[in-house]
């Protein structure tokens, strides 16, 4: 969310490109750090459904990571951050 001040917020999810890359994951940990050392913040998030809902909705899902762009856009790099962030795994944490 983007603070407007006045205690007014505004969605800023699409902009970012989180919106869609996070819609159908349920997040239980958030850590904002600069990974790749390029001076911008990127994101790790770990996911799990809270029901195990299988087919309709995953139990298991994979961690996500996103690279910090120009702008306060977020680049979704799960793919290229190794073999471990694919497992699925019924996350409720992150330290």
């Amino acid at each position: 969310y983007h603070n407007l001040g006045s205690g007014a917020f505004a969605d800023r999810s699409a902009f970012a490109g989180l919106r869609a890359a996070t819609r159908d994951k349920l997040g239980f940990g958030l850590d904002a750090h600069d990974f790749d050392n390029d001076g911008r913040l990127d994101l790790f998030q770990v996911n799990g459904h809270v029901n195990d809902l299988r087919p309709l909705f995953p139990f298991a899902m994979p961690a996500q990571v996103f690279a910090g762009a120009e702008g306060g856009r977020l680049i979704d790099v799960s793919a290229r951050a190794g073999a471990a962030l694919g497992v699925e795994r019924v996350a409720r944490g992150l330290a």
